[in-house]
């Protein structure tokens, strides 16, 4: 944040040791000791939450109401219903809100847009987003089912975000597979249907050898990104066809930072919209409701619902 010309001015945490070490190495201005003295601060403008995930939603309603703007942490939501409730409060307030995913600033992504959009691909046939890794820590949020922990969660919902933007359709039906490490999926494959018969895949999981990777499959040619999700200053190539395109290094989360803050400034539109992150979470919501019952998971269009069958 500071390198995106932001300034740096108060940090909070559940410790203030903890909120001073954090000061001290990033180069915050001063620590508050606890979150809602750091909201009531007037000097303050934006904030960015990075709480466990069923925080996010509380806290950035609590952020609005102190008149900050709000980037959270993903996933946003615990649900597609708490990601309404946000909503309302946002379109009350005026202010911003925004889901930090860093892979929509990576220029990467950018170019693979284009690529869709200009039907080099032809007609698509097909559409995976991966994302594996090994988490081995047994304190860390992520085995807590209660917290928002979870493969799915914290790590499919970078497939299910990417898949969204770029095949820009609405998925019709989920289903999905999860494998349990206690009380939370260690890992997810899923399956979303497309109109007209098409359908896209995913796999996510905390127990797996460290893979990413998303593909797209037309009736032209085949496009691949090796590190679609996590690029931070290593260069990047992405595949079509017989062409390879290559892309130097940079830091998307920086670029995520300065477009945030333009957006805050009433400079440019978001490019992460709360309807982008509601169209997400009713996402997320199907396949854990597919996972768990067994069967097929029906999104209604425009309700935020699903439904079983």
């Amino acid at each position: 944040m500071r390198a995106s010309g932001q300034t740096l001015t108060a940090v909070a945490a559940r410790s203030g040791q903890r909120a001073a070490a954090y000061a001290a190495v990033e180069g915050f201005e001063r620590t508050e000791p606890d979150y809602q003295s750091l909201l009531d601060a007037p000097d303050i403008d934006a904030v960015y939450i990075g709480l466990t995930t069923d925080a996010h939603v509380p806290w950035s309603i609590r952020a609005l109401g102190a008149g900050k703007h709000v980037l959270c942490e993903k996933p946003l939501a615990m649900n597609a219903g708490e990601v309404g409730q946000l909503m309302a409060v946002q379109q009350r307030t005026g202010l911003q809100v925004m889901e930090a995913f860093i892979h929509p600033f990576h220029p990467q992504f950018d170019f693979v847009r284009e690529v869709v959009a200009s039907g080099r691909l032809g007609e698509l046939r097909a559409a995976n987003a991966v994302f594996l890794s090994r988490f081995e820590a047994a304190d860390n949020f992520r085995w807590n089912r209660e917290h928002g922990g979870g493969a799915l969660f914290d790590l499919g919902c970078y497939c299910v975000s990417a898949l969204l933007l770029l095949l820009e359709q609405p998925v019709v039906w989920a289903d999905a597979q999860q494998e349990f490490l206690g009380e939370v999926d260690v890992t997810t494959t899923g399956l979303l249907g497309l109109p007209g018969g098409r359908a896209a895949t995913l796999a996510c999981s905390l127990q797996a050898a460290t893979v990413q990777q998303l593909s797209m499959t037309g009736s032209a040619a085949h496009l691949v990104m090796p590190h679609p999700f996590s690029s931070i200053d290593s260069s990047a190539t992405v595949t079509v066809g017989e062409h390879h395109e290559h892309f130097a290094p940079v830091n998307p989360y920086q670029r995520m930072v300065v477009h945030f803050a333009a957006a805050a400034r009433g400079e440019v539109p978001l490019k992460l919209s709360l309807a982008h992150s509601l169209a997400q979470a009713q996402v997320l919501d199907a396949l854990f409701r597919a996972g768990a019952g067994g069967q097929r998971t029906w999104l209604v269009a425009g309700s935020g619902t699903t439904h079983e069958g």
